[in-house]
């Protein structure tokens, strides 16, 4: 059996542990092809992979600081409201929300920072003549485990040199931190006003593409199964919420599945379906079952063209039983112009955080959040090769409690 050497190539699941106010988030990122030769990771990291080899895995921990920079009162700027904003493309005027994240392009007059950046800052205060606002990483005052799954080890050739990739700052990179709220502020995703259905494309800080098909890739779709086959358990009544032809669900575990959704016909078509009931959420967000009717509730890329969210993930934890799950699905893209307002402006990443702060609101409890990108898209996909990376898959799930 192969093992690890500084001359092997090997293909890694990597996955980001860490608590935030007592939510676990969970950021797994797959690494096709390592090359110990010359990538690199944390301090500690390819020294604690030497000689371990295929089916192993290993955790490694980082206090706050270490895996991201350390926090930096100087990345902590005070800013006056013309400065910004004022690098904006979009014609509309850029709110500056308390809580939420923007790119660091949209301000004016602070050093190294140029319109096209668009790394992620934080609006810490918003006063009458200032804006504070924060450009750490988000993850910087967390402490973190980094866990590594080996996939498969191989010998490689005679290097001749490349890409030098740092797969520490892969992982860290483009939105693990930002679903979580910052201590002490209640952050403010808007008003009913944000909810309203958008038939134009719009454009937000963090612009998400439209799709033109209905439905994320075949390799998106098993990931978010198998997190779901997670909390199916033999016996189990489940509601699929927006119901369509595609549900999601692992096959092999004996359960009943009903779905809610808007086209009789997609539902008729969804084999895993028992039974299926057609309701336009948007119109009536009341669900059609008594109390306790569910052990698990699911709802799989639609959150974008809800119109009363608040009111349809209350009414989630109504027909859950106690210690039933509610599990929301989502991806970077959007497959409809109804996406809402609220939707286009927020970073993927930071949409998980929305989703929470409604699980809270409901009365959800034992939450957590799961990320996974950068896994390779199928062949047979209609948008290979022009998108050779699979849909990024964000999971928020929480339980309903009794006490």
């Amino acid at each position: 059996m192969t093992r690890i050497d500084d001359h092997t190539h090997a293909e890694l699941d990597l996955t980001l542990n860490w608590t935030s106010q007592e939510i676990h988030h969970s950021d797994c990122f797959y690494a096709p092809y390592v090359n110990t030769w010359r990538d690199l990771f944390p301090e500690g990291v390819m020294e604690g992979l030497m000689g371990h080899s295929e089916g192993e895995t290993l955790k490694f921990h980082f206090p706050a600081g270490k895996i991201v920079p350390p926090r930096s009162s100087d990345r902590v700027y005070r800013i006056r409201h013309e400065q910004f904003g004022a690098c904006a493309k979009s014609e509309k005027p850029i709110i500056p929300r308390l809580g939420r994240f923007y790119p660091c392009g949209l301000t004016s007059g602070l050093p190294g920072i140029y319109p096209e950046n668009m790394h992620p800052m934080r609006v810490m205060d918003v006063g009458k003549d200032e804006i504070t606002v924060d450009l750490n990483h988000p993850l910087a005052d967390m402490e973190v485990e980094l866990q590594i799954r080996i996939r498969t080890v191989r010998q490689s050739k005679r290097e001749r040199g490349g890409r030098v990739t740092h797969w520490g700052e892969e992982i860290v990179a483009d939105g693990p931190g930002m679903q979580a709220a910052a201590p002490g502020i209640m952050t403010d995703f808007g008003s009913a006003p944000l909810f309203a259905g958008e038939d134009e494309e719009g454009e937000g800080p963090f612009c998400t593409p439209l799709r033109s098909a209905s439905h994320v890739d075949e390799r998106s779709s098993r990931i978010l199964g198998e997190v779901y086959r997670e909390q199916v358990k033999p016996g189990c009544k489940v509601l699929d919420l927006m119901s369509n032809v595609v549900s999601h669900l692992p096959r092999g575990v004996e359960k009943e599945v009903v779905g809610l959704g808007r086209n009789e016909e997609e539902m008729a078509a969804n084999p895993l379906l028992s039974k299926h009931v057609v309701q336009d959420l948007n119109e009536n967000p009341e669900l059609p079952f008594p109390d306790g009717s569910f052990d698990l509730v699911l709802l799989s890329h639609s959150m974008e063209s809800l119109t009363h969210p608040g009111h349809v993930v209350r009414e989630v934890h109504r027909v859950l039983q106690a210690d039933g799950s509610f599990l929301v699905g989502l991806t970077d893209c959007r497959f409809s112009t109804k996406a809402t307002r609220l939707w286009i402006e927020l970073h993927p990443f930071e949409r998980l955080g929305w989703v929470l702060s409604l699980f809270a609101d409901a009365g959800f409890r034992d939450c957590f959040t799961r990320s996974y990108r950068n896994w390779p898209r199928p062949y047979e996909d209609p948008h290979y090769p022009f998108h050779t990376i699979s849909d990024p898959v964000l999971i928020a799930g929480g339980v309903k409690k009794t006490s």
